[in-house]
C-alpha cells in the first residue's frame, strides 16, 4: 500500500515537474526516483530474507531440542518438580544430561548476544524451557549456582531475559525461587 501510495504522489509530482521543465530534467527525476525506489524495493527484500532465515534458524534449534530424549527427559523432571512432585532432578544417572540442558541454554545466550536471534523472536518458545531450569531451586543448589563459571551465558541472558519481560509486564516462571536472588547471580552479573 505504502508503495502505491508513493507512485501516486510520485506521478502527481511528474506532472505538474513535466509543466514546468524541460524533458531531460524531467527524464533525471524520473531516474533518481526509480533508483530510490529500486533500493527501497531491495532493502524491503532483505530484511524479509532475513526473518525468514532467522525464523527457519529457531524452528531448527527447537527441533534440536525436542528431538534429543537426554533434554526432553529433564525437562519432564523439571515440570514434575514445579507442579509439586516428589521427584529428584538431578541424581548420577542423569547428571549429564542435566548439564547438556544448561549448555543448550548456554548456547542459545550466545546466539542472542551476538544478535543473530532476538528475545522478542524467541520469547514464546524457549521462555517456559529457561525459567524452568534456571528458577529451579535444585537446579541451583547442585549445579548452576555451584559450577557458575561454566554458565556464565545463562547467568546474562537470564538477567536481559527477566529485564524485557518485566518491561513488557509478562510473569518470570517460578518466581519464588529466581536465579537473581543467588550469591552466584550476584558475582556473575556484577563484572
Amino acid at each position: 500500500m505504502f508503495i502505491v501510495i508513493c507512485l501516486v504522489v510520485v506521478l502527481i509530482c511528474l506532472s505538474i515537474m513535466s509543466m514546468i521543465m524541460d524533458l531531460n530534467i524531467l527524464l533525471n527525476c524520473i531516474t533518481a526516483i526509480t533508483a530510490i525506489l529500486g533500493v527501497f524495493g531491495v532493502w524491503i527484500q532483505l530484511r524479509r530474507e532475513n526473518q525468514i532465515k532467522e525464523a527457519e534458524f529457531i524452528m531448527e534449534y527447537n527441533n534440536s531440542f525436542i528431538s534429543n530424549q537426554e533434554l526432553v527427559k529433564v525437562e519432564h523432571l523439571l515440570e514434575l518438580s514445579r507442579k509439586g512432585y516428589d521427584v529428584e532432578v538431578i541424581h548420577k544417572d542423569n547428571l549429564q544430561s542435566v548439564i547438556n540442558y544448561l549448555v543448550y541454554h548456554e548456547a542459545l545466550s550466545a546466539l542472542v548476544f551476538r544478535k543473530v536471534i532476538s528475545i522478542e523472536h524467541i520469547d514464546d518458545l524457549f521462555m517456559y524451557r529457561f525459567y524452568l531450569a534456571m528458577n529451579n531451586k535444585e537446579i541451583q543448589d547442585k549445579e548452576l549456582c555451584v559450577e557458575y563459571q561454566y554458565y556464565k551465558g545463562c547467568f546474562k541472558l537470564y538477567k536481559k531475559w527477566t529485564k524485557y519481560r518485566k518491561e513488557k509486564g509478562m510473569d518470570i516462571l517460578l518466581e519464588e525461587n529466581t536465579l537473581d536472588k543467588t550469591e552466584a547471580y550476584q558475582k556473575i552479573c556484577q563484572e
